[in-house]
């Protein structure tokens, strides 16, 4: 090669530029993208990504529309589970008693309050805060040509004790299951009623019958069904309750727990057992 071709070659050579090899191609996120990816997904800090710090947002806590009761502390024997005049919730099952000396202060004697053909007797007696609330609802059934009538409403502790004796002479092997203990009844609360339809007898072929579980065949138990919970009453034993209450199905018994809670249970297909134990447990007592 000539000395002329030689220098006109290196001069080719020192005027191109030297071409790099290209760097990969990086996804540019817009802004807002960056940041929702951050909170969710956290990005480890890379070299053109400042770190942004996750702020980890705890789950908000289950509310329900109504105020529970707090729960018991400490395990209590049952004979000292009394209680408080404001306390609608209480849990009362087979394993959740109260004293037997509890008694409510504001019992009041239906067939004072009630017109005749509604209460059984004057025997019956309930508390005072679902009074009003009780005679709105056999008002209302009776405006629907509906016979309801009221067998059963608080029951001391030795009263519970007489009717639990009688059914263990009817059924010796299963009295637990068809009615509770003395100190673990509803009834003892002044909160729950019994209520009994005329239909009853000639639907169960009986004419002795008062409480059996036809009676949700009834025109009374069906009402009941659909509307109790308008007036602040829930169902205590529907049919899936056994394994938390310890007795079977009892369309006819219903508690008064009042109306925000007891639509909650209708709209939600809960019943009261269950949502208390879930909502805040409890230690059972003491025997």
């Amino acid at each position: 090669m000539n000395h002329t071709l030689t220098i006109f070659l290196l001069f080719l050579i020192g005027c191109t530029p030297v071409r790099a090899s290209p760097p990969p191609t990086a996804t540019v996120l817009p802004a807002p993208f960056v940041a929702v990816t951050r909170a969710v997904y956290p990005l480890a800090p890379g070299p053109s990504l400042s770190a942004t710090p996750v702020i980890s947002t705890p789950s908000a806590p289950t509310m329900t529309p109504f105020p529970l009761p707090t729960a018991d502390p400490i395990i209590l024997s049952c004979a000292q589970r009394k209680p408080k005049s404001d306390d609608l919730l209480v849990v009362i099952t087979d394993a959740f008693g109260i004293s037997p000396d509890y008694v409510p202060r504001d019992l009041v004697q239906l067939d004072k309050v009630l017109p005749n053909g509604v209460v059984s007797s004057s025997l019956v007696k309930v508390r005072r805060v679902m009074v009003e609330p009780l005679i709105s609802m056999t008002t209302d059934m009776r405006a629907a040509r509906l016979e309801p009538i009221v067998r059963s409403g608080y029951r001391s502790y030795y009263h519970q004790m007489d009717v639990y004796r009688d059914w263990q002479k009817k059924y010796p092997d299963r009295a637990g299951l068809i009615s509770a203990i003395p100190g673990h009844s509803e009834h003892q609360l002044g909160l729950a009623i019994d209520l009994y339809s005329s239909e009853l007898p000639d639907l169960v072929g009986d004419s002795t019958v008062v409480f059996n579980s036809d009676f949700d065949e009834t025109s009374e138990g069906k009402w009941l069904a659909q509307n109790a919970h308008k007036y602040g009453f829930t169902m205590s034993y529907p049919l899936d309750a056994m394994a938390w209450t310890g007795l079977v199905y009892e369309p006819w018994h219903y508690r008064y727990v009042g109306v925000e809670l007891a639509t909650y249970l209708y709209a939600s297909g809960q019943f009261l057992t269950k949502f208390l134990m879930e909502s805040r447990p409890v230690l059972p007592c003491v025997p």
